[in-house]
């Protein structure tokens, strides 16, 4: 099973592979700008889950614990976390 630290990793080596080939293999080669797309998704993908983990992170231990406006003020912090992830 697959946890969201390893997703992350493989998430970057992924797109750390595609832009290797991309390097390498520079010149005549039809399948460059798919490696070049598929390392970018692979890096998105990889910032995606780095938000999540932060907003884990956020979440960790707290929520029992919460006042009513506490809850807000952490549902607002999330929000803002969020608001820097591009969908």
């Amino acid at each position: 099973m697959m946890t969201l630290e390893s997703a992350i990793r493989h998430c970057e080596e992924v797109a750390e592979e595609q832009e290797k080939l991309c390097k390498v293999n520079d010149s005549f080669n039809f399948s460059q700008p798919k490696w070049k797309e598929c390392a970018k998704e692979h890096r998105q993908l990889a910032g995606w889950l780095k938000t999540l983990w932060t907003i884990a992170d956020m979440l960790e231990g707290t929520i029992d614990h919460l006042s009513g406006d506490d809850a807000k003020e952490l549902l607002n912090d999330i929000k803002w976390e969020l608001k820097g992830v591009e969908v």
